[in-house]
């Protein structure tokens, strides 16, 4: 296995790049919560992902439970909704898009993978600094930001589960490389619970911005005291397409359900 570890000051970002998602994605999963994020390589054709042209901006939302052949199904219908690339191009995404959420969702342990899935357009965008509560928190405090409350208040992490980032096409999720005080830490964790973004931005040092890369995925830490700070990119020059997961449990799966529909 191919592997590289870079380090910054108290914390690691890994790199998995052999090209077997399943191992890369157990192994980053192990790495957890020594690093806040690792880089696994998808594996899937730059050719094909070019080949994908992007005209319209849409999202879905999803709970996947492991039929393969119908979420291959749900994202041709997608892909076919938001593209006007030759049917064989949007048939041959699927493929290996079904077969890289599958094999998250037999890694995780929650019954249910909800998925998230984005086209955008170019678009300008301010930073909107973060973490991510997981999707059992939100559900059980009601929303995100009740959620994050309730962590700020607890003074640590209600669980330390991770999200799946993945950017195929355009500009990739903005990651921040820092390591910040316990009162810095503090600070930014009371700008999240007012969702204080401008604040957030001022706060960080742009020396330890990292842009992460289009075509490879990323496994992030929750949590607002222990995880992953990152940002989706600031400018969107050209079309992106952008996919999250986490694992959910029954009562997640109906809380999303109602807030989606």
């Amino acid at each position: 296995m191919k592997f590289v570890v870079y380090f910054f000051y108290f914390f690691s970002c890994i790199s998995l790049v052999s090209g077997n998602f399943i191992n890369d994605l157990r192994n980053g999963i192990d790495a957890l919560p020594s690093a806040k994020y690792i880089e696994v390589d998808l594996a899937i054709n730059k050719e094909l992902l070019d080949a994908f042209s992007i005209d319209q901006a849409k999202s879905l939302s999803l709970a996947y439970k492991g039929d393969i052949v119908e979420l291959k199904h749900i994202l041709i219908n997608f892909l076919s909704e938001v593209s006007s690339a030759e049917k064989a191009v949007i048939n041959k995404l699927a493929d290996p898009l079904s077969e890289r959420l599958n094999d998250i969702y037999t890694i995780q342990e929650k019954p249910y993978l909800w998925v998230f899935i984005s086209t955008t357009l170019a678009k300008d965008m301010a930073y909107k600094w973060h973490t991510d509560l997981s999707f059992e928190n939100e559900s059980s405090a009601g929303s995100a930001k009740s959620g994050r409350e309730i962590e700020y208040l607890s003074r640590k992490d209600c669980a330390q589960d991770y999200f799946v980032l993945m950017t195929l096409k355009g500009p990739a999720t903005v990651f921040y490389n820092g390591t910040l005080t316990p009162a810095k830490r503090d600070e930014f964790a009371q700008y999240l619970c007012r969702e204080d973004f401008t604040a957030i931005d001022r706060l960080l040092d742009i020396e330890y911005f990292n842009k992460g890369k289009t075509g490879s995925s990323y496994i992030i830490l929750n949590g607002m005291w222990d995880g992953c700070i990152h940002s989706s990119p600031p400018k969107i020059d050209r079309e992106r397409l952008f996919i999250a997961v986490g694992g959910a449990s029954e009562k997640a799966k109906l809380y999303f359900e109602q807030k989606f529909k």
